[in-house]
């Protein structure tokens, strides 16, 4: 995570303890007070606080012509000073970078604007490479930031250098990680998911060139495995589905990181939704996204019996109920009954790998005479 280098007020007090304060170093606790009272949000404000600081710190030791090593409040004055300095170089490197991303995640449209996901940090103040997949879409080589550590974006962030980030990796000889996989948009109809007259999911299968009933039986996933795709919901409503591949294929690659509606995992058995999940590192979607996912699902095919996994990311709980009692409650868990006695991740598995749907047996999935699983 980089650290914002600011002295908070306890520290600055703790500099000049002891010491006898004058006009400059009472201007400077103004302007700090203001600093720390600025929302992170608005860069400008704080880089105006951090401009005055360093003016006045500055003045201050010039005061004393050759002997500023000689003033009584040298401490203090060069240390606030210094910071100012190195951290109004951090917000412009920073503005600059983000002007640069404005073009590449795009203004919402449509009815469902202001809802999309853009990533799971989208709405921080901080900069940081920790689970912070903005650095892949913005990656020219769409390297899988994701996955890496902080040490590279935050040794940057850190340092003197205005080049950008990808700049100055590529002078210090550094980076160099698998690329992410983006699909332009003529090469996304092979990811389509189609609701035909049946009301079921299809998808084009590579081994007839055609399209069919979609299943996961052949998919899988880093988190959850075998049986289970990854999928998006784009801002128009058009799904896409796939497996994930680390620091390959990933949530992202769909619609080349940008806005989502939704995104999860899912098991799908002969084109029936068995269970859907909220799960994506890079999205990191709500239970709300999941529950305007489900909204469009219910109008092009059957979510009588798919059950959902709603995960609460402050608690790390995760309770799996009916997709449609969830609907008619308005996303709240706690007005739905728990899917009981069975394993529902176990048996959407089992039932997606033997090619049927939860109508085919209440309970276990059977082969012969005995249960699986």
């Amino acid at each position: 995570m980089a650290h914002d280098p600011t002295p908070t007020m306890a520290q600055w007090n703790a500099l000049l303890k002891g010491k006898a304060r004058n006009a400059g170093s009472d201007k400077c606790t103004l302007h700090l007070q203001r600093y720390h009272t600025t929302p992170a949000s608005d860069t400008d404000g704080r880089f105006e606080c951090l401009d005055q600081i360093d003016g006045i710190c500055l003045e201050y030791l010039r005061s004393f012509g050759g002997r500023w090593r000689e003033a009584p409040l040298l401490l203090p004055m060069r240390t606030l000073g210094m910071v100012a300095r190195r951290h109004k170089g951090n917000i412009k490197k920073a503005v600059a970078s983000w002007d640069k991303l404005r073009s590449g995640f795009g203004a919402s449209s449509g009815a469902a604007a202001g809802k999309m996901l853009v990533n799971r940090t989208a709405g921080k103040d901080t900069p940081s490479a920790k689970g912070n997949y903005w650095l892949e879409r913005a990656d020219p080589l769409h390297q899988s930031w994701g996955h890496q550590g902080t040490d590279l974006f935050d040794e940057w962030y850190r340092s003197e250098s205005t080049k950008s980030f990808w700049e100055w990796l590529d002078a210090n000889g550094k980076g160099n990680f698998p690329g992410v996989q983006y699909l332009a948009p003529d090469e996304r109809w092979r990811h389509w998911v189609v609701f035909s007259n049946d009301r079921k999911l299809w998808s084009y299968d590579a081994g007839s060139a055609d399209f069919a009933r979609f299943s996961t039986r052949a998919h899988s996933t880093a988190f959850s495995g075998a049986g289970f795709a990854i999928y998006v919901c784009s801002p128009g409503g058009t799904f896409y589905t796939g497996s994930h591949k680390v620091s390959e294929f990933h949530h992202s690659s769909f619609l080349a990181g940008g806005r989502v509606m939704g995104a999860g995992e899912w098991v799908v058995s002969n084109g029936v939704i068995l269970l859907m999940t909220h799960k994506t590192g890079h999205y990191q979607a709500s239970p709300r996204n999941l529950l305007d996912t489900l909204h469009q699902l219910k109008q092009r095919t059957s979510i009588d019996r798919t059950i959902v996994a709603v995960t609460d990311y402050a608690t790390n709980t995760t309770v799996h109920v009916n997709a449609n009692d969830w609907i008619k409650a308005n996303g709240n868990t706690a007005a739905c009954a728990r899917v009981q006695n069975i394993d529902p991740v176990k048996q959407a598995r089992l039932r997606c790998s033997h090619g049927i749907d939860w109508d085919n047996a209440q309970n276990n999935v059977y082969v012969g005479d005995q249960p699986v699983g």
